[in-house]
């Protein structure tokens, strides 16, 4: 199962935050105000426990992006869903079950090059999430099922490409959720498109 260091993710994340502003002399100028609304979505990996027990899935949502200069502030809501891996084969067990994951995100970001069109980011933010959990092991009708919300905690960064009104971005984050027990890791690999309203 593919897996990818969440600590290591965040910590980029937070020293991008820390060091490159504080290195990075020169501002983007003029400073100016862009305001966007847009759709995200993507694959989400699954990390830890989980990922022996669920496949990797998908997630969607929708965002709004408020950015002042080279800072900016980004609200995420998003669905994510896996799934269980039927193994049924000749008699063997035959498992269904899903695992769904529902909240939002409030992250800072900041844009680390002054480019006009092309712009990598980092991006670290905290939200809550609704984890909720269903496992059926068909042969012996065993069914268990949980549901709790969470705090997490979400970091990485990417690109957006603007032109005019219409803009785009790819990003990879790493997103811990803090369910009780094991905590619920995964690495979200998103795309999306945004649509300036200012």
């Amino acid at each position: 199962m593919f897996r990818i260091s969440g600590f290591l993710v965040v910590l980029i994340a937070s020293v991008l935050f820390l060091v490159v502003p504080a290195t990075y002399a020169q501002p983007m100028s003029p400073i100016s105000m862009n305001i966007s609304v847009g759709a995200i979505g993507g694959t989400t990996i699954l990390q830890g426990d989980a990922s022996n027990v669920f496949n990797n899935g998908y997630h969607l949502g929708g965002l709004a992006w408020v950015s002042f200069g080279q800072f900016g502030v980004r609200g995420d809501a998003t669905y994510h869903k896996m799934k269980v891996p039927s193994t049924g084969a000749l008699g063997a067990t035959k498992a269904s079950g899903d695992l769904k994951l529902t909240g939002f995100l409030v992250s800072g970001t900041y844009f680390l090059l002054p480019t006009p069109i092309i712009k990598p980011y980092a991006i670290l933010g905290v939200g809550s999430f609704k984890v909720k959990s269903r496992f059926t092991d068909t042969p012996n009708t065993d069914y268990t099922e949980s549901s709790s919300t969470n705090f997490a905690i979400a970091g990485g960064g990417g690109a957006k490409l603007q032109a005019g009104k219409v803009g785009a971005f790819l990003e990879v984050r790493y997103l811990r959720i803090s369910t009780s027990g094991q905590a619920t890791k995964s690495v979200l690999v998103s795309g999306g498109l945004l649509f300036a309203l200012l």
